[in-house]
This record gives C-alpha cells, sequence and structure tokens, in this order.
C-alpha cells in the first residue's frame, strides 16, 4: 500500500526538492505536490516523466 505525502509548496525550492527526494523513496506510493502553478511547471513535468502516477499535483492558493 505505501505512504503518501502532501508537499504544499511541492514547485520550488525545499518543496521541490523534497517532493524529488520522497518520489526517490520507494516506501512512498506517492507524493501530492501542492502549489500556486503546478501545470506546465519543467521540474514537475520532469518529475512526472519519471514516476508517472505517483505524482499528483493540485492547484492550491491560500488567497483563495
Amino acid at each position: 500500500m505505501g505512504l503518501h505525502a502532501l508537499v504544499i509548496g511541492g514547485t520550488s525550492g525545499i518543496g521541490a526538492a523534497l517532493v524529488e527526494a520522497l518520489l526517490a523513496d520507494p516506501a512512498y506510493a506517492g507524493v501530492t505536490a501542492a502549489g500556486r502553478r503546478v501545470d506546465g511547471h519543467p521540474a514537475l513535468d520532469q518529475l512526472a516523466t519519471l514516476h508517472g502516477a505517483r505524482l499528483r499535483r493540485l492547484v492550491l492558493d491560500l488567497r483563495d
């Protein structure tokens, strides 16, 4: 079954590094990267190519 992580701010900086590290860990069945701009983001696009359905993207803006 595996673990699933939700990373708020997963599109840049420490958040993006955390998403990448979690996807590299086989204990995690999935990782959700949340942020204001997740579609068309080059780093997330590359991770999605490598990890497929294990990476989910969630548009989330706390200002709304």
